[in-house]
């Protein structure tokens, strides 16, 4: 077994004046701006025994994000660390793993001519449910669980219908075979007991092993825009890049193999992102081919 540090940046709005340890988690700040009493995140740092790099940040990330989980819920203040910057490193070793990540400016979506007759053509859409609220919601959405639900919720607005007893329910026929145009991909969303949608409503465990790290919420949502273009009329770009846009949740994402040059200096996430930001990093780090006894 090999041991291996990882560096993971939280993003949050959490201050955090004092570092603390929990269950082998090491807490900072990020940053800290004592003049105007401001922070940048959170640092987290944990020494894993793995055989790998793979799995060392595989069981890093079995504890981590859960507990970070918990500290939103205690600190009730917006907590995300998925997509967030990382380094892997070994004691006594100057090479690492460097995933890059920074938030990045929105880019806007015109809405003219097209998007102006498809307004118009919405208007012979007899809504069965309320399913521009759950599109509206899913396109703000910032991470896969909510956008996930409030898709599926807008799929069942879609195809809602009510029973003799005055029951709603949706049609899940409908849903597969006019909207999804795919009943096993539906049978994955809806399948009693096992879906991804009924885990989520129903309080299960969804993580990247259930729905396989396949982008199911861009599949469902071009699916329901295919929809509307084709049986309605309406001229939604299909092609259009990073849809649906949110604006925040948007992140550069880099990644490679490096090695610190200066030895003078222990090797810092924060130091790592702050040269690649101003382009300055080369008397800190150099990229390297990834190595075969890491």
């Amino acid at each position: 077994m090999l041991t291996y540090v990882v560096h993971h940046k939280i993003d949050t709005l959490l201050e955090l004046w004092e570092p603390f340890d929990f269950n082998g988690f090491s807490f900072s700040a990020w940053s800290v701006d004592y003049q105007a009493g401001r922070q940048d995140g959170w640092l987290v740092e944990k020494a894993i025994e793995a055989d790998t790099v793979e799995e060392a940040y595989r069981l890093f990330s079995l504890q981590f994000f859960p507990l970070v989980d918990r500290i939103a819920f205690i600190g009730q203040c917006h907590t995300t660390a998925e997509l967030e910057t990382f380094i892997i490193t070994k004691p006594n070793d100057n090479r690492f793993f460097w995933r890059y990540a920074k938030k990045r400016g929105t880019v806007s979506l015109h809405f003219s001519g097209d998007e102006v007759q498809s307004l118009a053509a919405l208007d012979q859409y007899e809504e069965k449910g309320d399913v521009f609220r759950y599109l509206r919601e899913a396109t703000n959405a910032t991470s896969f669980y909510t956008m996930h639900v409030m898709l599926v919720s807008a799929l069942e607005a879609m195809a809602g219908t009510t029973d003799e007893t005055g029951r709603r329910k949706a049609n899940r026929e409908y849903i597969a075979n006019k909207i999804l145009k795919d009943k096993q991909l539906c049978d994955r969303l809806f399948k009693y007991k096992e879906g991804i949608r009924n885990q989520i409503l129903h309080g299960g465990f969804v993580d990247h092993g259930m729905h396989g790290g396949t982008n199911y919420n861009s599949i469902v949502y071009n699916a329901i825009i295919n929809h509307f273009n084709d049986c309605y009329g309406l001229k939604i770009r299909e092609t259009a890049k990073g849809v649906p846009r949110t604006i925040t949740g948007s992140y550069d994402v880099w990644w490679h193999w490096c090695e610190w040059v200066k030895d003078d200096t222990r090797i810092s996430l924060q130091l790592l992102n702050q040269k690649f930001d101003a382009a300055d990093g080369h008397e800190y780090y150099t990229m390297i081919d990834e190595p075969d006894d890491f």
